[in-house]
C-alpha cells in the first residue's frame, strides 16, 4: 500500500512539473512574438545624429593606435588638440581638402573641420562621382554642425571608388588624387570612430 501512495505522489509532482514547463514555454513564445512584432524595420544610422561626445575607450583607441599617423599641435590656448594626418598635409605643398580633427580634452568632445591653419584653394562645392551617380556637396560654414554635415556627406559619397573634384569660384575643376582621397577616407573613418558613429 505504501508503494501505491509513493507512485501517486510521484505522478502528482510530475504533472505539476509538466504544467510549469508548458506555462514557461508558452510565456517564452509569447515574449518572442511580442519582441518580433515591436522591433523596428531597420536600425537608425548613427551618422544621422549629430554628436561630438567621445568615450574614454574611443579616446584611448585613437590615442594608442591612430594618433601615430597624425601630427599633433595645440590651439586656442591649449584647449584643442589638433590632429592633422601626416600623409595628407606633408606630401603636398597645398592640400586641396585639408581636414583636421579638433579634440577638446576638457569636455571630451571632438570636431572635424576644414583646417584653419592650412592654405587651400577657394572653392564652393565638392563633386563626388560614382559609376552610377554624382553628389554635389556645398562648402560648409564655420559652425561645428555644418562641418559635421559636410564630413558625413563626404564619408557617404566616398563609399566605393568615387572620383572627387573641387568646384572653384573662378577657374578649372580641381580633381583630388587617389592618395588624397585615401587620406581623406582615413581621417573621416578615424573621426567617426572617435565620436562613436562607426
Amino acid at each position: 500500500m505504501k508503494q501505491g501512495k509513493i507512485d501517486f505522489v510521484y505522478l502528482q509532482r510530475r504533472m505539476k512539473r509538466l504544467s510549469l514547463t508548458h506555462y514557461f514555454a508558452g510565456w517564452l513564445l509569447l515574449m518572442l512574438l511580442i519582441v518580433l512584432l515591436t522591433l523596428p524595420d531597420e536600425r537608425p544610422d548613427p551618422l544621422d545624429h549629430i554628436g561630438f561626445d567621445t568615450t574614454r575607450s574611443s579616446e584611448m583607441y585613437f590615442h594608442n593606435l591612430r594618433s601615430y599617423h597624425y601630427r599633433q599641435s595645440e590651439e586656442a590656448g591649449d584647449i584643442f588638440e589638433v590632429y592633422r594626418l601626416k600623409s595628407l598635409h606633408d606630401n603636398e605643398e597645398v592640400a586641396l581638402l585639408p581636414l583636421a580633427i579638433y579634440k577638446n580634452w576638457r569636455s571630451h568632445e571632438a570636431f572635424i573641420r576644414l583646417d584653419t591653419a592650412q592654405k587651400y584653394p577657394s572653392w564652393h562645392a565638392v563633386v563626388a562621382e560614382n559609376a552610377d551617380s554624382a553628389f554635389v556637396i556645398d562648402r560648409p560654414d564655420w559652425s561645428n554642425e555644418s562641418q559635421f554635415h559636410f564630413a558625413r556627406a563626404l564619408h557617404r559619397s566616398m563609399e566605393g571608388d568615387a572620383r572627387m573634384a573641387l568646384l572653384p569660384e573662378p577657374g578649372d575643376t580641381l580633381w583630388l588624387s587617389q592618395d588624397e582621397r585615401s587620406a581623406l577616407r582615413v581621417v573621416l573613418r578615424d573621426y567617426f570612430k572617435l565620436v562613436n558613429k562607426l
